[in-house]
């Protein structure tokens, strides 16, 4: 665990120059700030890379799913999506299977670069959440899919602009690394029907509670579909179906209602900071909060909150810079402290992933 404290505490150093100056209402130059931002995650880069049998998904590739696809037993892409096959061989030719993992997070480094760069207001507290919502850690061992969240934060600034065709593109891209990432394709026809008033927080609020009292049903149209889907059948009625996350649900909770809170008080004052961004973030934290409290019905549940939460990673920024009262900013900035260490603590406690001992190719 030492080695993850080490990087985060580097990496957050690196980066600190920019939340320094912007304290003392001073700026860096762009160029400079977003150098810092490249270096500072240049150091989990590393961390990854000389990584040895950490993650479950390291073993499980190195020992079947690697070999499975350079024999050439997987060419219908039924157990590995194409675009990871791709990093699957150029790894290969390099002469190593560490060549895979090291390709692996540089792509998820990449897109997680240039979405802060883009769309964060704040690149240090971006930089922290990219470590405590559990982004970084969990990202050892669901590589695949974590290359697919990264290009689908990444997307979001298509939701932004209201192109569809780039966005399009983003979310084939990140559904050919992980076939799940199709579940956040929906999100750019949500947002147009979306809240823009108290009404819709309203609305949101309530139908909380209203899909847990449906969920039999909601579980019947779950299965019904994953029929489908030969990859996603092998989950229903395994170990990973009905299973529910209480510290995910808690998490998820607790960043909905606090974006509510800071909304509807930055609304009541009639102006709100960067509306189109906050309420597009909103929006799918609060898919992320409606999948979690429903991940006792769906097959592998956890997998599909993962790729709607880590959006956090720009929306608590957003959060924070809203023209609210210093009294509500400090008991919101403290519950987001309290509940992104819980969820670390969690994560570490359980050993998720099976991402400790750390281990090295040196040891």
């Amino acid at each position: 665990m030492g080695v993850y404290a080490l990087t985060a505490l580097l990496s957050l150093l690196i980066i600190s120059p920019v939340k320094v100056l912007s304290y003392c209402n001073k700026k860096l130059n762009k160029p400079i700030e977003n150098v810092l931002l490249l270096t500072s995650l240049f150091v989990p880069l590393l961390t990854a890379s000389f990584r040895y049998n950490v993650g479950t998904d390291f073993k499980v590739y190195s020992s079947y799913q690697i070999p499975y696809v350079l024999n050439g037993f997987d060419k219908q892409f039924k157990l590995i999506e194409p675009l990871y096959q791709l990093v699957i061989k150029l790894g290969n030719f390099f002469g190593s299977y560490q060549w895979i993992f090291v390709f692996t997070h540089l792509i998820i480094i990449l897109f997680i670069f240039f979405a802060i760069k883009k769309l964060s207001v704040d690149y240090f507290l971006s930089v922290l959440l990219f470590y405590v919502t559990g982004f970084y850690f969990l990202s050892l061992n669901g590589m695949r899919q974590f290359i697919a969240i990264s290009v689908l934060i990444f997307s979001i600034n298509y939701i932004y602009e209201k192109n569809f065709f780039k966005f399009f593109i983003c979310s084939i891209i990140a559904v050919a690394f992980h076939k799940s990432a199709v579940v956040f394709l929906p999100i750019y026809f949500f947002n147009k029907v979306s809240f823009r008033n108290k009404k819709g927080i309203f609305f949101m609020i309530i139908s909380l509670p209203i899909f847990i009292i449906f969920s039999n049903v909601l579980r019947q149209i779950i299965v019904y579909f994953a029929s489908f889907i030969d990859r996603y059948t092998i989950y229903i009625g395994s170990q990973r179906d009905g299973i529910a996350n209480n510290w995910l649900i808690l998490l998820n909770v607790v960043i909905l209602l606090i974006s509510v809170t800071i909304y509807l008080c930055a609304f009541s004052k009639g102006e709100i900071v960067k509306k189109n961004q906050f309420e597009t973030l909103v929006l799918i934290q609060y898919i992320a909060t409606v999948t979690s409290l429903l991940t006792f019905i769906i097959p592998n549940g956890n997998r599909i909150v993962f790729n709607f939460m880590f959006s956090q990673i720009l929306l608590i920024p957003i959060l924070l810079k809203q023209n609210i009262s210093k009294k509500t900013r400090i008991i919101c900035f403290i519950l987001v402290c309290c509940v992104y260490y819980l969820y670390c603590r969690f994560i570490f406690m359980y050993n998720a992933g099976e991402i400790l001992p750390y281990s090295s190719w040196f040891s």
